[in-house]
């Protein structure tokens, strides 16, 4: 089953805070061979889940590829045995009415890349759950020193740009029946 992450419209401050921390978590790395860790729907749904869980908003893969090509990043294209190099850089402004479409399928491949390094999104991986109970001290310590780094990064972030306003993507939650009632009989009082 595959994950198919939709296209989340993020404010210019939160467009601004993904591009800014994958320049400061994701340097580029020319040398580092294609595997499943820096192919871009890993990489996304993986930032999708530490930054819902700790900076409150949710990403997809193309809020991912724009902020990658944002800091210049080459995105590569695997299609059968063939990798190319993605040229037409995904547009902030395009008609947003079919980002819901699959980005694997619109682009016609099996996988799309980004020459990053796969021990830096595994830290991340870390991050983005709550550890058991029975893990060792050590990965306990090494996962702490990401989170401290993800916090360290917010807090300078917002010294210098200001406070990311989080877009509003609170689930619905129905009102339960005293709450509903309650405010009928305020509302005809009035």
């Amino acid at each position: 089953m595959s994950t198919k992450l939709k296209y989340n419209r993020l404010s210019p401050d939160q467009t601004h805070f993904l591009v800014d921390f994958i320049k400061f978590a994701f340097p580029e790395k020319e040398n580092e061979p294609f595997s499943s860790n820096n192919e871009l729907r890993f990489a996304s749904i993986t930032l999708h889940r530490v930054f819902k869980k700790y900076f409150g908003f949710s990403l997809s893969i193309r809020n991912v590829i724009y902020a990658f090509e944002k800091n210049d990043y080459t995105i590569y294209l695997k299609k059968g045995d063939e990798i190319s190099i993605k040229t037409e850089k995904q547009s902030d402004k395009k008609d947003r009415q079919n980002f819901h479409i699959d980005l694997h399928n619109e682009l016609d491949v099996d996988a799309i890349y980004v020459k990053i390094e796969s021990k830096k999104i595994h830290n991340y991986i870390r991050a983005a759950y709550d550890l058991p109970p029975t893990a060792k001290d050590m990965k306990v310590q090494f996962t702490e020193k990401v989170v401290k780094d993800l916090m360290e990064f917010k807090q300078d972030w917002e010294l210098k740009n200001g406070e990311i306003i989080a877009f509003a993507e609170q689930p619905f939650k129905p009102k339960k029946h005293s709450e509903e009632s309650s405010e009928e009989n305020t509302e005809e009082s009035i």
